[in-house]
C-alpha cells in the first residue's frame, strides 16, 4: 500500500498574549456575595510554513523484491506527463479577540443555599493579512534505496532539479473571520437536612446558547510563468525521507509582487458556515451518609440529569455539481441518570463504586458542512452535520488500603459500554487538478472498553530525607469495539480510533 503523496514541512511561529482582567467582589449582607467579572484577551500569531510535497499517483513502477530476509517494495519513475514535485511557501498571521463577561451569587440560610450565574463571552478570530500560498511545481525522476533496516529511503538520481526547473503561474489567497458567542444562565438551589440519611437535595437548571458565524474570502493573483529561481530563500535541510537539501521559497519577496498584482476575490462558501446550539438541563442530585460508632461507614449521591440540545446549521456543500446551499435543524434529548458511593470496609480500607450515564457534543468544527483547505500541505477537513454525540454508560469500581502511614495500594475496574462515539474517515479527492487528503468525522459502531489497574505507592520521606515517593503500577485495556473502516492489509475492521486493541502499562 504506497501513499499517494508525501510531504515534508519546516514551519516557523511567532507568537503574542496580552491579558487584561478586572474582578470586584460585593458583600452586601453577611450572608450574600456578588461578584462579576470583565476578562480581555488577544493572541497574535504569525505563522509561516515551507514545504517540498512529492507526488506518487500515476507515476510509479513497483518491484518486489526479498532483502536481509524482508520483502521490499522498490519505486522507481521518469514519467514526464505530470509535475510530481512541489515546493510550497505559505504564510498566515493570525488574530484572536475575546472578552468575557459574567456575575456570580451565592445567599446563604441555616438550611438553604442558592447560587446564580449569568455570563456573555465572544471570540473573535480574523486574518491579519490575507492568506497567502504558492507553489512552484518540476517533474523529477525518483526512486528509492534501501536502508540499512529494509525501510525505502527517497532518492532522486538525477538530484532535485534547479531552481528554474520549477514555476508557478498564480498564488492563492485566503480571508476569514469567525465569530464565536457564548450565552448562559443557570441557578443551583441546596436544601440542608443536618444528620439524617439525605443529608442534602440539591436541584437547579441551565440555559446555554452558542453561536458560530464564519464568512471567508479567496483570491487569485495570476501572474503568469514565474521560476522559484527569482523567489528562492534559504537552502532546507535533508530530513528522513529526502537525499537531498530542497529551496525554501522567500515569502516576503512573494508578498511584494501580491501587493502589486491585481487579485480576484470571490467568496469562498465552501468555508463559510452559522451555527446555533441551545442547550437546556435540569437536575436533581441528593446526597446520603450513613455513620456507625460516630464515623462514616458510606456515602455518596445519586441523581439524575435531562438535558436537551438543539442545533441549527446553515453553510454549503460540494455534491459534485460546485456549492449548494444547505440548511438542518437538529434536536435530540439525554436523561443521563447517576449513582456513586464510598463505602468503608476497615479503618484504612474502602471501595468506590460508580455508575453513569455519559455524553459528549460534537464541536462545531465537526458539525460545519463545507470544506476547509490548507493549501500547503494538500489536505482538506470536511464537517458532518448530521454528527451525534458521544454515549457511553460507564461502570467504576475501585478499592483502596492504607495498612500503614505513608503506604496505599489501589485497584480500579472501568467499564464503557459505548453507544455512539466519533471516528475519522478519510478520502483521497481532486479539486482543480490537485490532489487533497480529506478527512471526515463519522459515528462508528457500538462498542465496549475495559481498563483495568493496580497501584502501590509508598512514601520514603520518612526513611531518608533524599528521597520522596515510589510509585508501582500496572494497567490493562481492551476495546472491542469496530468501526466500518477496515485495515488495507488485512480487511479487518479497525478498532475505535485512538485506542489499541489490548494495552498493557507498568
Amino acid at each position: 500500500d504506497i501513499p499517494e503523496q508525501v510531504r515534508n514541512n519546516a514551519v516557523a511561529a511567532e507568537q503574542n498574549n496580552h491579558f487584561a482582567g478586572l474582578v470586584v467582589g460585593f458583600r452586601p449582607r453577611p450572608s450574600l456575595n456578588i461578584k462579576g467579572k470583565v476578562l480581555f484577551a488577544r493572541k497574535e500569531k504569525d505563522t509561516e510554513n515551507q514545504g517540498l510535497q512529492h507526488r506518487f499517483e500515476r507515476q510509479r513502477d513497483v518491484t518486489v523484491f526479498e532483502y536481509d530476509e524482508r520483502i521490499a517494495t522498490q519505486l522507481e519513475s521518469d514519467d514526464a506527463s505530470r509535475d510530481n514535485l512541489r515546493v510550497v511557501g505559505s504564510t498566515r498571521k493570525d488574530i484572536n479577540d475575546s472578552l468575557v463577561l459574567g456575575a456570580d451569587l451565592d445567599w446563604r440560610s441555616d438550611i438553604w443555599r442558592a447560587e446564580g450565574a449569568v455570563g456573555y463571552s465572544v471570540a473573535e478570530n480574523k486574518s491579519d493579512v490575507p492568506s497567502q500560498t504558492v507553489s512552484f511545481a518540476a517533474n523529477s525522476p525518483f526512486g528509492y534505496t534501501v536502508s540499512g533496516d529494509a525501510s525505502l529511503v527517497t532518492n532522486y538520481p538525477g538530484a532535485i532539479p534547479e531552481d528554474d526547473a520549477f514555476t508557478t503561474s498564480r498564488i492563492s489567497l485566503s480571508e476569514r473571520d469567525t465569530r464565536d458567542t457564548n450565552a448562559y444562565g443557570g441557578f443551583d438551589l441546596t436544601r440542608g437536612f443536618g444528620e439524617r440519611l439525605f443529608r442534602r437535595i440539591q436541584f437547579g437548571a441551565k440555559l446555554r446558547e452558542l453561536t458560530r458565524t464564519r464568512d471567508s474570502l479567496k483570491g487569485t493573483a495570476s501572474t503568469g510563468d514565474l521560476a522559484l529561481s527569482g523567489f528562492a530563500g534559504s537552502r532546507g535541510v535533508h530530513t528522513s525521507w529526502d537525499t537531498a537539501s530542497w529551496t525554501f521559497v522567500d515569502m516576503s519577496a512573494i508578498d511584494d509582487m501580491v501587493q502589486a498584482s491585481p487579485i480576484a476575490w470571490e467568496q469562498n462558501l465552501l468555508n463559510e458556515h452559522d451555527i446555533e446550539q441551545r442547550i437546556g438541563a435540569g437536575y436533581v442530585q441528593a446526597d446520603f451518609r450513613v455513620e456507625r460508632d460516630e464515623s462514616r461507614l458510606f456515602a455518596g449521591n445519586l441523581g439524575a440529569r435531562l438535558v436537551r440540545t438543539e442545533t441549527w446549521i446553515d453553510g454549503y456543500q460540494d455534491l459534485g455539481e460546485g456549492p449548494t446551499p444547505v440548511s438542518l435543524k437538529t434536536g435530540y434529548s439525554d436523561f443521563l441518570p447517576s449513582f456513586n458511593m464510598r463505602m468503608r470496609l476497615a479503618d484504612r480500607a474502602a471501595i468506590i463504586a460508580g455508575i453513569a450515564r455519559v455524553m459528549t457534543r460534537p464541536p462545531f468544527n465537526d458539525l460545519a458542512p463545507g470544506v476547509r483547505f490548507n493549501f500547503s500541505d494538500k489536505t482538506a477537513k470536511s464537517g458532518n452535520p448530521e454528527l451525534l454525540p458521544f454515549r457511553a454508560n460507564q461502570f467504576v469500581l475501585e478499592a483502596a488500603w492504607a495498612p500503614a502511614r505513608g503506604m496505599r495500594l489501589n485497584g480500579n475496574v472501568t467499564y464503557r459500554d459505548v453507544k455512539n462515539f466519533f471516528a475519522i474517515g478519510e478520502e483521497t479527492v481532486e479539486i482543480d487538478d490537485d490532489t487533497y487528503l480529506l478527512t471526515r468525522p463519522v459515528n462508528g459502531d457500538d462498542g465496549s472498553i475495559l481498563s483495568a489497574g493496580i497501584r502501590y505507592q509508598q512514601n520514603l520521606r520518612r526513611w531518608s530525607r533524599h528521597l520522596r515517593d515510589f510509585a508501582l503500577s500496572v494497567a490493562f485495556t481492551h476495546n472491542s469495539s469496530s468501526t466500518d473502516f477496515r485495515d488495507p492489509v488485512s480487511g479487518e475492521r479497525l478498532p475505535l480510533p485512538n485506542t489499541a486493541e489490548h494495552v498493557v502499562k507498568t
